[in-house]
């Protein structure tokens, strides 16, 4: 059996197990690359499944007004400045009339400081917008973004 035995020097055993120690390193690092890569697929997927959970839908055929207003957003700057077209006053059939009585009762209540700044607001953008002609689109969604503050107040303060 002695044959089989080895005999190293000091000098050739530090070489061997550097040489053992540097393969030892490198399919460490082989691991760690292959276990970075798999979480990054896993990360990916989950963020790709998330993507898909978070599809946007438009709401149901019932609810036009939000529907068209979605359909407005997601129109691309182009199209718009296609539909950038004034309405003049009187073929949006308003009824301003009626918005200013209401104001008036609103202001007669006893409001929060806060909720009469609203109102006040309200007032004069109604009033403004009252004045002119026509009505681009985007002063025709703010003026109905005032009614929709105005029908809330009047819901809080039973008006």
């Amino acid at each position: 059996m002695d044959f089989l035995r080895l005999t190293f020097s000091y000098e050739q055993l530090s070489v061997l197990c550097l040489i053992l120690l540097c393969f030892c390193l490198f399919f460490v690092g082989l691991l760690c690359f292959f276990y970075a890569r798999s979480q990054r697929k896993r990360r990916l997927e989950r963020f790709e499944k998330r993507r898909r959970e978070f599809t946007y839908t438009l709401p149901d055929r019932e609810n036009a007004f939000v529907r068209d207003r979605l359909k407005g957003e997601l129109r691309s700057a182009e199209e718009t400045k296609k539909t950038n077209v004034a309405v003049p006053l009187k073929s949006l059939d308003l009824r301003l009339d009626y918005t200013r009585k209401t104001i008036s009762k609103l202001k007669a209540e006893n409001l929060s400081p806060a909720d009469r700044l609203e109102v006040n607001r309200i007032s004069k953008t109604v009033t403004f917008y009252a004045l002119k002609n026509a009505l681009d689109p985007t002063e025709t969604r703010c003026l109905n973004d005032c009614f929709g503050r105005l029908l809330k107040l009047c819901a809080k303060y039973f008006v």
